[in-house]
């Protein structure tokens, strides 16, 4: 699957400095700008798959907590999509759930 990612756009996820653990609480942050989508998709994209942690998110909000869905352990990203996936609006770096 093709993702587009939108060069216009000034949303900065950040990333997890410490492994995160299936159903433990995390908190995702990000920085927004003028110009950036109201809402978006956060997913976690691994080496085989993609899981959806929260729908809609309004990104004026600069943060959301969520359990960690079960997924396999290794090393992961999160993505700020559209709802159909196809235009990535920002991406954290690799990190690890454990």
């Amino acid at each position: 699957m093709a993702l587009l990612f939108a060069a216009a756009n000034a949303l900065n996820i950040s990333t997890p400095t410490a492994p995160w653990s299936v159903g433990e609480s995390v908190t995702e942050t990000w920085v927004s700008a003028p110009g950036d989508p109201a809402s978006f998709y956060l997913r976690l994209y691994g080496s085989t798959e993609t899981v959806l942690v929260a729908a809609d998110v309004p990104t004026h909000l600069g943060q959301i907590t969520f359990a960690v869905p079960d997924v396999p352990k290794g090393e992961w990203s999160i993505y700020a999509v559209s709802e159909d996936i196809k235009q990535v609006y920002a991406t954290s770096g690799r990190f690890v759930i454990d």
